[in-house]
């Protein structure tokens, strides 16, 4: 991707989305050197192009940014990184993101804020301290977010970052989780598209439904649950189907049974317990198609694998 096609792509999107300069460019660049970029006389590395973009859901080939030698290399090791990652090589990682750490002295922090977050990953792999972790995302996303905005655009690393922070309850934000996620969903719905759009969606709505059990039960919780199961039907991604089904399963049992409404409530119950012992075999989840299983036995008195007509 040219240059001169970046300041295109970000200007026609910002027009179109009604977005103003300081809410893409936050934390990123100035104005002025948003102002150059979208006419075609300022040239940023690929890493700041690809956040900018991020900033209004779209996506480019990274490489097709890069620009000379320097950024090359830092590529490199990204790329390097990533694969590390993807391998579950932590230590091999650690190296990668020492040697990125020496390089991003004098770059953007857009780079400081790429190896915080996988030194995040790393440290929730190893089990380090909550306080750690906290630490270490709180500096991540504060390398680009100096504070919490109701009208805040975000990457897709910025978000991941955000639901870290949510995720392990970082307590700065404590009064403010459900606001974020309120957020970050409607950026996820509004501006992102396709793949991203899919799977952003999916971690933020999982991250509302465990924030809502600690906040509420039953039929509000419920109304949750099949919310996230709507929003997430519709996609090609199953990661989460079977959870939620196997959630909604548990929530109308422990609302319900030994109740008068039971005897209408009894096939949704199984239906979603049938739903979500499927999802869990297509997804090679044995562990969790066995509790699913057991749930079945143990609650409803039914085994999974009887022939019944659960469905019209």
């Amino acid at each position: 991707m040219e240059q001169n096609t970046l300041g295109i792509l970000l200007s026609y999107y910002r027009t179109k989305y009604k977005l103003s300069m300081e809410q893409v460019i936050d934390g990123i660049c100035s104005t002025s050197t948003l102002h150059r970029i979208e006419n075609g006389g300022r040239e940023v590395d690929s890493l700041v192009g690809e956040t900018l973009l991020g900033r209004i859901g779209k996506k480019a080939n990274e490489f097709e940014m890069m620009l000379g030698d320097e950024d090359y290399v830092c590529w490199q090791v990204r790329r390097n990184l990533l694969k590390a990652m993807k391998q579950k090589d932590y230590e091999e990682a650690k190296k990668e993101i020492a040697i990125y750490r020496d390089m991003s002295v004098e770059l953007p922090d857009v780079h400081r804020q790429f190896y915080l977050y996988y030194e995040g990953i790393i440290a929730i792999h190893e089990d380090e301290s909550t306080e750690k972790i906290w630490e270490i995302f709180s500096e991540a996303f504060h390398c680009t977010k100096k504070e919490l905005n109701p009208r805040q655009l975000y990457s897709p690393l910025e978000m991941n970052i955000a639901l870290k922070l949510i995720h392990f309850r970082y307590p700065a934000w404590k009064n403010d989780y459900r606001k974020i996620i309120d957020r970050l969903l409607f950026v996820a719905q509004h501006y992102y598209t396709g793949e991203e759009k899919e799977s952003m969606q999916a971690e933020i709505w999982m991250e509302l439904i465990y924030l809502t059990e600690e906040q509420e039960t039953g039929k509000v919780l419920m109304t949750y649950i099949d919310r996230a199961i709507d929003a997430l039907a519709n996609g090609r991604r199953m990661k989460y189907m079977g959870e939620l089904h196997f959630r909604k399963a548990r929530l109308i049992e422990e609302c319900y049974h030994k109740t008068e409404e039971w005897s209408t409530q009894e096939t949704e119950c199984k239906r979603e317990c049938l739903m979500a012992y499927y999802v869990f075999e297509v997804m090679r989840k044995e562990k969790e198609q066995k509790e699913t299983q057991e749930f079945c036995e143990e609650k409803l008195g039914w085994h999974i694998t009887e022939q019944e007509k659960l469905f019209d």
